[in-house]
């Protein structure tokens, strides 16, 4: 991925020295275009920064990089004959000890130069929703910098903040984690002035161990807050309540319980229109009704509404960016297809907790067959079999009609929904290895006025499930 800047870059001495890297070979006052770290997308001038990940090591690419016009590379190792090449071409070469680290210190200095209001934020649910919305309602009047999609994590949010320029004012940045001390990593890349975590609750177990793993992780966002910082507390979150115990700066409460001072009344979150609840500000009172449905959009709402309450939005730009908002594909997208069938799209990922909020949403959200196809939820560790078990009654005993379970725990899905006794246990419960072993079932068993949900963990990549059902709706094989 390129980033070209406004004014120039970091001087190639410049990155040397917040690397703290060895100048190997160049003219070290060079600066260049800008950096990338995929030749595919590299532009002649750019620095080249080679990462090293599971399945590549951008090492292997840095001759090609010089001939697509490097200006100069960032290398945790480099082969003699490469090196003699980059010397031979007037290339730069910095050597560090680990290139990702490099990325983020990089990053971290050009992020100082740039004197935005920086906001982090993270959570086990709702991060990517609540950091888009915010977005959305702080450029009615500002110009915001946020990352795309969820690139979150220590490569996507050094390359989101790559493109700070002086024109922009907020910088919303959603922070990921799977492990501990990526969120304390992150934060010192970032350096946020506001903090908000949106919910804690059992997710990438695999590392994090615990909920109570997850909120210490979680919690580092507010610890790096400072006292002139404000720390955003969901108040209908004990962990959160408890963390916030911690935190030096200023609270800013809000959720739809209690006395906070941001609040939620009034919630409608199944209306067929749309979920609707009433906002209360310390100064005034909106109705907002919202372009989607359940439970999970009405907290990212609110949640959103204190950040830019606290970022100084007008109450009128705080109506207007919620009610026009809609959601990133595969995250609760509510879609009526043409063949009549309801779609509920919540693909891009899961953990229990989001998904007791889609089953409940296709079970109280409108009329028709309840259908429910669910893939695994990773990284969850040993409560991996515990917790797909109690998915399967879960779904059963909220109502699903028909549940078609996908993937490496499917049997304990479904197990779990047979488990329950009496009308409410779901008509045809199918557990089913891969995509492809259920793609005839549901082309064959779906009708007209069925509502379907279809959700699971990234890695069970259930947008194929989507795409099938779009292609079905509109005629096509």
């Amino acid at each position: 991925m390129a980033e070209r800047q406004e004014g120039g870059f970091l001087s190639f001495d410049q990155m040397a020295s917040v690397t703290k890297g060895s100048f190997l070979c160049g003219t070290s006052a060079l600066v260049p275009e800008g950096l990338s770290t995929d030749t595919r997308t590299m532009n002649p001038g750019d620095v080249f920064l080679a990462l090293r990940g599971e399945r590549f090591d951008g090492h292997d690419f840095l001759p090609l990089a010089m001939e697509k016009g490097a200006s100069g590379l960032i290398v945790s190792r480099i082969e003699s004959q490469v090196l003699e090449l980059a010397r031979s071409k007037g290339v730069a070469v910095i050597q560090v000890r680990d290139t990702l680290w490099a990325l983020g210190e990089i990053a971290r200095r050009w992020r100082e130069l740039h004197p935005v209001r920086a906001m982090g934020i993270t959570g086990s649910n709702g991060k990517t929703t609540t950091k888009d919305m915010v977005a959305q309602v702080l450029s009615l009047s500002k110009k915001v910098l946020k990352n795309e999609g969820n690139l979150n994590n220590r490569i996507g949010v050094p390359l989101t903040l790559l493109k700070l320029e002086k024109s922009h004012e907020v910088a919303v940045l959603e922070l990921g984690t799977n492990e501990p001390g990526e969120i304390a990593r992150l934060c010192e890349i970032l350096s946020p002035q506001l903090g908000l975590i949106t919910q804690i609750a059992p997710a990438h177990l695999e590392k994090l161990g615990s909920v109570e793993g997850v909120a210490k992780e979680k919690g580092e966002l507010f610890r790096f807050l400072s006292r002139e910082d404000v720390a955003l507390v969901n108040l209908d979150d004990p962990h959160i309540v408890a963390l916030s115990k911690e935190c030096e700066a200023r609270l800013v409460t809000y959720g739809f319980q209690g006395e906070p001072m941001i609040r939620g009344e009034e919630l409608r979150p199944f209306a067929p229109e749309g979920a609707s609840f009433t906002l209360v500000l310390p100064e005034e009172r909106l109705r907002v009704r919202l372009k989607g449905q359940g439970m999970p959009i009405l907290r990212c709402a609110i949640a959103a509404s204190a950040a830019c309450w606290a970022l100084g939005a007008k109450a009128e730009e705080i109506l207007m960016g919620l009610e026009d908002f809609r959601p990133q594909w595969g995250r609760l997208n509510i879609v009526e297809l043409p063949n009549g069938m309801t779609l509920i799209d919540d693909s891009y990922n899961a953990n229990p907790s989001s998904m007791s909020s889609a089953l409940e949403l296709l079970c109280k959200g409108g009329e028709g067959r309840k259908v429910a196809i669910l893939g695994e939820m990773r990284e969850l560790g040993s409560m991996a079999r515990v917790a797909h078990r109690e998915l399967g009654r879960e779904a059963a005993e909220m109502g699903v009609d028909f549940l078609v379970a996908i993937g490496q725990w499917s049997e304990e899905v479904a197990s779990g929904a047979m488990e329950v006794k009496g009308p409410r246990r779901p008509e045809e419960i199918l557990a089913v290895e891969s995509f492809e072993d259920c793609e005839e079932i549901l082309k064959t068993r779906l009708k007209r006025g069925d509502r379907i949900l279809v959700k699971g963990s990234r890695g069970a990549a259930l947008e194929r499930v989507v795409e099938r059902l779009r292609q079905w709706a509109q005629g096509a094989n």
